[in-house]
């Protein structure tokens, strides 16, 4: 590539910046769309709602995102299953693009020699920035997500952010259910708006033609009068 492109690092850390800047529901369109269907009661979260801190609880929960998961991964979790279950739960419960979160969405300058390190390193630093952007929002102040969450998970803080993942997960199920039926009854009133719409339009049509024909009438009327009268002038 030309030398003139920005390099991954700075790609990386442009896409961040942007990423940080979005409303949670521009960053996690699915997501936000629930949030306004469900509503959320005044002054109080979704995690007052749903709270789901026991392991099976969190497996029970999180089983929707096909990884197998279960309480070893909660209780002694590890690096490539955890990254594993973050990715799912991305894709499947927050709507981002897998292409998202092993691409880059800019163009940029990458050496040879680095190829094979950016190419692992690049999807990881995406579902980093993800996940700190879903904590931030949903989140508590203890969820403050780091790198060391993916490459080295404890066990304590682990159990804690699959906690918020699982309750977000319940209440994303409960919400979807409404806002898909508030969409189905959008969808039926706005149908039968447009078939309304088309009756007036039909009818002005009627009415326009009717119009047309009553003034047509009129100057035919007005013809015969005006010759009728030319001829008694005479």
């Amino acid at each position: 590539m030309p030398s003139s492109l920005p390099t991954v690092g700075s790609c990386l850390q442009q896409y961040s910046e942007e990423l940080s800047k979005m409303s949670p529901k521009a960053r996690f369109v699915p997501a936000g769309q629930c949030l306004t269907a469900y509503g959320r009661r005044q002054g109080q979260s979704f995690r007052n709602v749903f709270d789901s801190s026991r392991p099976r609880s969190i497996v029970d929960a999180l089983t929707c995102l096909n990884v197998d998961i279960n309480v070893e991964d909660v209780v002694h979790p590890k690096a490539d299953r955890i990254q594993l279950i973050y990715n799912a739960f991305c894709t499947q419960i927050l709507g981002v693009p897998e292409k998202s979160l092993s691409e880059l969405p800019f163009d940029c300058n990458c050496n040879s020699e680095t190829a094979e390190l950016h190419q692992r390193s690049i999807p990881l630093t995406l579902l980093f920035t993800t996940m700190r952007c879903f904590t931030t929002d949903f989140g508590d102040e203890s969820c403050d997500f780091t790198m060391c969450d993916l490459l080295n998970p404890q066990p304590k803080r682990t159990r804690r952010l699959l906690s918020l993942l699982a309750d977000f997960t319940n209440f994303n199920m409960k919400a979807s259910h409404i806002f898909e039926k508030t969409v189905a009854e959008y969808d039926e009133a706005r149908q039968a708006v447009n078939a309304a719409q088309e009756r007036v339009r039909l009818a002005e049509e009627r009415r326009n033609a009717l119009r047309s024909g009553l003034d047509l009438r009129k100057r035919k009327e007005n013809e015969v009068l005006v010759e009728l009268s030319a001829k008694q002038e005479r």
